[in-house]
Formats: structure tokens, sequence, C-alpha cells
């Protein structure tokens, strides 16, 4: 297995700046540190986003790291992603928060048509909460059945309803039948 490097421990490109640098070690910290996260394995995993961060971090040290990758991040990626949060950030609380994202995919249109179509594995969950009633959730619903229209038969899909609780209408597997996970998204 190939180690990840310290751009991806941080999930950041290798053109990001400092400022995206810091911001990328402060959210990882927040969620992975021993003082707040007993989770078995996390410890390690922070230690190894401390070294990424001080590898980074410093100029120097970043040029000299980007040195030693090579021209493993001179290949532009074919897929533009783009974030957006409903928050910045989060205050410490006791109590559930709820942020919402939206994530914008496009393909850059040079590149798009010399990647290969591997299969996509697409799990959409489906907010069906009382706020989302009426033209809200047929607009959702809408979309996703034209994205289900799109994918191929080798992608894999999956259908999650959520309200109060969690419920998988449609468990990860190949599109059989496109009909049938129309209707399960009509419901």
């Amino acid at each position: 297995m190939q180690k990840l490097s310290y751009y991806d421990m941080l999930g950041l490109p290798r053109d990001a700046s400092f400022e995206e640098i810091r911001h990328a070690y402060r959210q990882l910290v927040l969620h992975l540190h021993p003082d707040t996260n007993q989770t078995k394995g996390e410890t390690e995993l922070f230690i190894d986003i401390q070294a990424a961060y001080e590898q980074l971090s410093d100029p120097e040290k970043k040029a000299e790291y980007d040195n030693m990758l090579g021209g493993a991040g001179e290949i532009e990626s074919p897929l533009n992603v783009r974030t957006y949060f409903s928050q910045p950030s989060l205050i410490r609380l006791d109590e559930p928060q709820l942020v919402y994202s939206l994530i914008e995919m496009n393909m850059h249109p040079e590149t798009g048509l010399l990647i290969s179509t591997a299969p996509l594995n697409i799990s959409l969950v489906v907010d069906c909460s009382t706020s989302m009633q009426g033209i809200r959730l047929d607009t959702v619903k809408s979309t996703a059945i034209e994205l289900i229209r799109q994918l191929r038969s080798d992608d894999i899909f999956s259908l999650v309803k959520f309200n109060d609780f969690a419920e998988l209408l449609v468990p990860a597997g190949k599109l059989a039948d496109t009909k049938s996970m129309e209707m399960k998204v009509q419901l």
C-alpha cells in the first residue's frame, strides 16, 4: 500500500497556500486531538498530521518536500472540486450541530476526455425532514432521478433517506434496474 503524501493527509493540493495548510491542520487537530478523541488509531493519525503540518508550514521544508515528491504533483486533475459550507466554523458545544455543504464538481473540458471511465461509487443521502417538504423535496427527488439516469450499469449506487434517523432504501450495488431505483426515490 502506497503511503499518503503530507498533502493527502491534510486533504490539500500541492499548490495549497500557507493559509489553506494552516486551516486544514487546525480543522483536523480539532477533530483528532487525543484530549478530545479517544478512538483507537487516531492518536497515530494525529501525530502524522502534526508531522505533515511541520513540513508544509515551513517554506524551505515545503520546497524540499515538493522536490522529493518530484513530478507527481505536476499532473493536473481533470476534476475541478469546490466546497462551500453553511458556516465557516463551529463553536465547541456539548450538543449536536448541523452544517450543510455544497460540493461542486466539474470536468476540465480539455482533460475530461483523457481520463478513463472508472465506475463511480455514489451514496446519495436525501433529507426528508419537515423543512424539506413540498417543492424542495420534489426538486431533490427529480435531481436524484436525473442522477440515476446518467449513471452507467457498472456504477455503484446506494440511497439513504434521512429524517430523524437514517433508512437505507437502496443498498450499495451496481445499477441493474434503474426504473425500480427511480420508484424508490419517489417514496
